[in-house]
């Protein structure tokens, strides 16, 4: 005797987290999972071996009432698997909020929703950076480097940035007129300065966000190389007249 029952309900379940924040330089993905459909005949279970189940994806800006599905809205996910939804970077503008739900059902079971919320970040800063010499001396002028900066939040190979530059003596003194202060090129000369110890600052910015550098630079005094003689013998020592015989004084001159 064959008894009918009502069409059980497909298993789904969410993989990732249904409420999450993403960037929008980087790849977002939502997941669900599906257990392998069951029924019940006169007793016994039988479960399938393949998994005949469907899943279409929707979404829709947080507050909107209506779901659309993701093509229509031109988003393409690059996962090959139905259950997960996989978007390249840049897909999202920042500083939105969105829905998506994974609509999952079979031949076999009924359809069961799967929701998530994610609101994206505002834009990522720009990743500033400097290279500067550690110690100088006085007189002598240095180079500043932030070509190395970069800007992961864009979409451009060669992301406009504005470089701000500073100094700071650790003593509170000023660094000089000399020094380049205020907005410059990427890569700064800066001449000679008196002895001391500073702060050199270049403040990276993009679309009104920004990333900040520091090296710290010891100027010392300029001043007489040390010399060290080397003698094979004491000082007022005797030595012999022999014109056979030959002498030599060294002098060891070390570099500043």
């Amino acid at each position: 005797r064959v008894q009918d029952q009502s069409m059980p309900t497909i298993q789904a379940f969410n993989a990732t987290p249904t409420r999450t924040t993403v960037w929008a330089h980087k790849v977002s993905r939502f997941a669900i999972s599906i257990k392998l459909p069951a029924m019940t005949c006169l007793g016994a279970t039988l479960t399938y071996f393949k998994m005949p189940s469907f899943v279409a994806w929707f979404h829709r800006d947080k507050g909107a009432t209506v779901w659309d599905p993701v093509n229509d809205k031109g988003f393409v996910t690059v996962s090959r698997e139905p259950t997960v939804f996989e978007l390249v970077p840049f897909t999202w503008a920042p500083k939105t909020e969105h829905e998506l739900k994974a609509h999952a059902w079979s031949e076999n079971e009924a359809a069961t929703d799967i929701f998530f919320s994610f609101t994206v970040n505002p834009r990522a800063p720009p990743k500033a950076v400097l290279k500067a010499p550690v110690i100088v001396q006085s007189g002598c002028s240095l180079e500043l480097d932030s070509s190395g900066s970069s800007d992961p939040a864009s979409q451009q190979r060669n992301p406009v940035l504005e470089y701000s530059w500073s100094c700071v003596q650790f003593s509170g003194g000023s660094c000089g007129a000399g020094f380049p202060s205020g907005i410059g090129p990427s890569i700064i000369t800066v001449p000679g300065m008196v002895s001391g110890k500073y702060n050199m600052t270049v403040r990276v910015s993009a679309q009104g966000t920004s990333d900040t550098a520091t090296c710290t630079l010891q100027v010392d005094p300029v001043g007489p190389p040390p010399v060290q003689i080397e003698t094979p013998f004491k000082n007022m020592d005797q030595v012999t007249l022999d014109t056979h015989v030959d002498h030599y004084v060294t002098a060891r001159v070390q570099a500043a």
